[in-house]
């Protein structure tokens, strides 16, 4: 399922992790588009990036 403002996901066993770049209301649409998918969300967080976060990807090569 393709998504506006998701950059990338991450999948680590049962989890999935989101980088979305969208707002309020952009991840209100995630999670409906998710649910209307048939994805079975457990939860649901946002979890802001942080400067040493971002520099932490472009050193590992995730980003340019």
């Amino acid at each position: 399922m393709q998504q506006p403002f998701v950059e990338q996901v991450s999948l680590s066993g049962p989890r999935a992790t989101v980088l979305f770049s969208g707002e309020d209301n952009d991840r209100h649409e995630l999670l409906k588009g998710l649910i209307e998918s048939g994805a079975q969300v457990i939860s649901f967080e946002t979890k802001t990036q942080t400067l040493e976060d971002t520099f932490m990807r472009i050193t590992r090569g995730e980003i340019q």
